[in-house]
């Protein structure tokens, strides 16, 4: 069982980010806390900076800051455009990592029921840590998503110092994601 115990903060950081927060804003449009202060809604990343402003970056690299609309250099476009396919990519492997684990506890439950039942519970560890391997390692996936998106959040805050209060992810984040 040793893979299922090293899967556990990883899993929980995934399932955290994939299904905390969802929910029907007023105008129809569907928000998803993707990391905390970060949201997803109408195809654009919002992030809620230290000093309660917010910023909101589009699919394109538009990028605006309380909602002023911010003139971007080409390359810093690109930067902001990264981020927010980074982000979109942690949203949807999320998601999907989820609604996984979601059928792998029903598949868990199903296997020590029925090496219980069968009256062969040695075999529940070898299979339920099988299935565990595959999260472990899309876990990790996550983990380098997460990666990606700090070093555009760094790429971005080292060109652009007026989105640092934007700039949530630590280092230490990735580094307890991995661990």
């Amino acid at each position: 069982m040793k893979a299922v115990r090293s899967l556990s903060l990883p899993f929980a950081l995934l399932i955290a980010l994939s299904a905390s927060a969802c929910s029907q804003a007023p105008d129809t449009s569907v928000n998803v806390s993707v990391i905390a202060p970060m949201s997803l809604a109408n195809d654009r990343v919002i992030l809620r900076g230290k000093d309660g402003a917010y910023a909101e970056i589009g699919a394109d690299g538009t990028l605006s800051l309380d909602g002023n609309a911010v003139a971007l250099s080409p390359e810093q476009r690109a930067i902001s455009q990264r981020y927010f396919a980074h982000a979109m990519n942690i949203s949807k492997e999320g998601v999907a990592i989820g609604k996984d684990g979601a059928a792998f506890a029903g598949k868990t439950v199903s296997t020590i029921l029925s090496g219980l039942a069968s009256g062969n519970p040695d075999s529940i560890g070898t299979k339920v840590e099988a299935d565990a391997a595959v999260f472990e390692q899309r876990a990790q996936n996550m983990c380098d998503r997460l990666a990606d998106l700090r070093t555009a959040q760094e790429e971005l805050t080292a060109s652009l110092p007026a989105f640092e209060p934007f700039a949530a992810i630590e280092a230490s984040s990735v580094g307890d994601c991995r661990s």
